[in-house]
């Protein structure tokens, strides 16, 4: 059975913070999955893509807990759903985008 990397921190009694881009839904469907383990936490919307909200993001983290001792980064899009044939410019930037300048900048 897989496990969530958040579970198994928040029943450890770690502070998590949850990051979302577009959909709050399922932000908040693991938020509320995380309350039964962890009280401490922090819903936050961000856009990855962005060197600027993720330093303010690291900023909020540690005002808000006093600092980050774990960072585990699993942000990404699967991207444009047809084959690369049809897809454009625009679709590939955003996916390279979220999922390597976004991995760079945490």
């Amino acid at each position: 059975m897989l496990i969530p990397v958040w579970a198994v921190f928040a029943n450890e009694g770690v502070a998590v913070v949850v990051c979302y881009h577009t959909y709050p839904k399922g932000a908040n469907k693991t938020v509320n999955a995380i309350r039964e383990a962890c009280k401490n936490m922090l819903l936050q919307q961000i856009n990855s893509t962005d060197a600027h909200v993720v330093i303010a993001l690291f900023a909020k983290t540690i005002d808000h807990f006093g600092k980050l001792g774990i960072l585990v980064n699993s942000a990404g899009i699967v991207g444009a759903k047809k084959p690369v044939t049809e897809s454009t410019a625009v679709e590939f930037d955003l996916t390279i985008k979220s999922d390597l300048y976004g991995s760079f900048y945490t």
